[in-house]
């Protein structure tokens, strides 16, 4: 008989504090235990936004620092390394120059001691299996995945530029927020033809390159609708952004991104990408986008919008509002201005006029 798991054991799965191990076997017994999923479901809500197996990942880099290669260090005869750019829960990040076709690329590495979990084996051959298959302007390219050594890597387009999460420390403009969201959508709408769900969207999984363009990144939690596969079990993911679907443990579908991408969209328009959002936080979300938002976020998946493509349709919808507002705003206060002006014109001639008569 399978022992339930505790509410210490779940928050800290969510947390990402599990052990690799413990938090495998704590996946695989939620695939099964319905009432494991409710109390994940539950706790969920009130645990911070970090993606499971993060903390725990990324203590086992700090651990073993010796063992990443260095800037200067070539992989696999090809990959010259330039700097490091960044660390996350599947490992660290590199600027490197593809020497053999003289481009600069980006490189991702697992060291050897997480590398040698095969979970996350499979998880780099399914992101790049599943990258490969999607070519969108807004989606970064995953180019290889490689070895050298006992490193595993992944090499994909370099983006120059920051997450949408370290791009919005200050508050955006309506117009701006609509335009990343639209162009967040076309990728998906992308993937989603593909049959591929993303499952993990999130500001720190969407760039922003120089030019202020979308590129969403980071298929290695998604799930393929054709062959209903993936290597994880039971609610994967970042719990702020995920569907309540998800949550439960349910299999997610591209009506699960567009939650995601509702909290996202709430998120950014109450000027808060990183914290949770509820729906309480629709009132600071601009009344032409309101609906819109609320929509995305509905609990039940069937009260959603049934596509990105509908959803972006919608959106563009929305922000044609946002701007027949703007307009009319704008005329009435140049109304008003004029009114008030040619008021005290008249006043002005009625007074000049008292002003000849008076002896």
């Amino acid at each position: 008989m399978t022992v339930c798991l505790n509410e210490d054991t779940i928050l800290a799965f969510l947390d990402g504090s599990l052990a690799v191990d413990a938090a495998t076997l704590a996946r695989s017994h939620l695939a099964t235990c319905e009432e494991c999923r409710e109390l994940v479901a539950a706790l969920s809500q009130t645990s911070p936004p970090i993606a499971p197996l993060a903390r725990a990942l990324e203590r086992e880099l700090a651990a073993h620092p010796a063992s990443l290669p260095v800037p200067g260090q070539q992989l696999d005869g090809r990959y010259r390394l330039v700097r490091l750019v960044g660390r996350g829960g599947m490992g660290v990040v590199y600027e490197a120059q593809d020497e053999a076709l003289g481009i600069p690329v980006a490189i991702k590495v697992l060291q050897p001691e997480i590398a040698a979990h095969h979970e996350v084996i499979d998880h780099l051959r399914r992101e790049i299996l599943l990258g490969r298959r999607i070519s969108h302007p807004n989606v970064c390219r995953i180019h290889d995945l490689g070895r050298c050594g006992d490193l595993q890597f992944i090499s994909m387009e370099y983006v120059v530029g920051g997450t949408l999460e370290s791009n919005t420390a200050r508050r955006l403009s309506t117009l701006r927020i609509a335009e990343l969201l639209d162009q967040i959508l076309s990728a998906l709408e992308a993937a989603h033809r593909e049959g591929v769900v993303h499952r993990d969207l999130k500001p720190g999984n969407i760039m922003l390159d120089g030019s202020g363009r979308v590129r969403v990144m980071d298929f290695g939690l998604a799930r393929d609708l054709e062959t209903h596969k993936s290597h994880h079990v039971g609610p994967v993911g970042t719990p702020a952004f995920w569907s309540p679907e998800q949550a439960r443990g349910e299999p997610a579908t591209p009506i699960s991104d567009l939650y995601s991408v509702g909290i996202l969209a709430l998120g950014l328009f109450c000027a808060a990408p990183r914290a949770p959002a509820t729906r309480a936080s629709l009132a600071e979300v601009p009344k032409a986008f309101r609906g819109w938002v609320a929509r995305c976020i509905e609990p039940e998946p069937a009260r959603r919008f049934p596509s990105a493509q509908v959803a972006r349709e919608a959106l563009q919808r929305s922000c044609a509002a946002h701007r027949s507002r703007r307009t009319l705003g704008r005329r009435m206060a140049i109304a008003g201005l004029l009114l008030g002006g040619a008021g005290l014109m008249g006043w002005g001639w009625l007074l000049g006029v008292w002003i000849q008569g008076t002896p």
